[in-house]
This record gives C-alpha cells, structure tokens and sequence, in this order.
C-alpha cells in the first residue's frame, strides 16, 4: 500500500466512523414518536434557532436522512475495498 493509498484509506475510514455515529442516532430517534416533536432550524451553532412546522413529516424525513446515511456508508465502503 503506497502513502497516498493509506492516507485515502484513513480519510475513509474515519468518515465511516462518523457515518456510524449517526446512523446510529438516527436509529435511536427513529424508536421515537417523532410526529409530534418540535423541528428547530438554524444556518449555524451562531444563529438563533427557528422553529419549524414539519406538519408531522418529521419521521419521513428522518427516514430518508437515514436511508441517504446508508447508501453513503455502503458506497465509502466499496470504495474502501478496492484500495
């Protein structure tokens, strides 16, 4: 394994730990009535958050966050194997 091989693999694989983490906080909201909680939005940690009517949309989204979550780690994955 060449340098920049091994530091390709490093930068993967600490994106698949990452990816894990939140994987894995999705799943425990997910195990939540979540139709009924409160969304708050903010451009960023400085801003002040904004509360946002999700009209009970908020597990579909949670869902499609998870299922986008899924496919990025599978797809670093693969990428990790062929090096």
């Amino acid at each position: 394994m060449t340098r920049e091989e091994y530091s390709r693999a490093s930068a993967i694989i600490n994106k698949l730990d990452v990816l894990k983490d939140n994987i894995n906080e999705l799943k425990r909201l997910m195990h939540n009535d979540t139709a009924k909680w409160q969304m708050e939005v903010r451009p960023c940690a400085s801003f002040s958050p904004h509360l946002l009517n999700h009209y009970g949309m908020l597990p579909e989204f949670l869902e499609t966050i998870y299922s986008k979550t899924i496919a990025e780690y599978e797809a670093l994955k693969r990428e990790l194997e062929q090096i």
